[in-house]
C-alpha cells in the first residue's frame, strides 16, 4: 500500500496542494528578507507558521505531521520493520541529519498516531 502527503506553502495536505495547482496558484513569491542581501524568488513558509516547539524544529515538524497523515491513508504499522518511509524535501533541516551515524533514526514515538 502506499500513500503521500505533500507540505508546502500552498497547503498542508496533498489534495489542497494539487487544487491550488489547479487553480493556478504557485507558492513562488518575491521575497526581500534577511535570508539574502538581494531579493529572490522562493517558495517560503510565513513566519507565523515557522513556530518551534522546544524539543522539535518546525522541520520536524512538518515531517510528522506529514507522515502521520500518510499513514491514516492507510493501515500503515510502524512498527512494522518491512515497511518503509522516504522523506523528500528541499526544505532545511538537512545538514541536522547529515552526520548521523548510519542505521540512526531519529524517532518520535509520542507524536504516533
Amino acid at each position: 500500500m502506499v500513500a503521500d502527503n505533500i507540505f508546502s506553502p500552498l497547503g498542508k495536505d496533498t489534495s489542497t496542494n494539487m487544487e491550488a495547482l489547479k487553480k493556478g496558484r504557485s507558492g513562488i513569491e518575491f521575497h526581500k528578507t534577511n535570508i539574502s542581501p538581494e531579493p529572490f524568488y522562493a517558495s517560503l513558509f510565513s513566519p507565523e507558521e515557522k513556530t518551534d516547539e522546544e524539543s522539535i524544529t518546525f522541520f520536524e515538524r512538518i515531517v510528522i505531521n506529514s507522515a502521520i497523515d500518510a499513514m491514516q491513508q492507510t493501515n500503515y504499522d510502524p512498527g512494522n520493520k518491512k515497511n518503509g518511509f522516504i522523506l523528500s524535501s528541499t526544505k532545511g533541516n538537512i545538514s541536522l541529519i547529515e552526520n548521523l551515524p548510519d542505521e540512526t533514526i531519529p524517532v518520535f514515538p509520542d507524536c504516533l498516531p
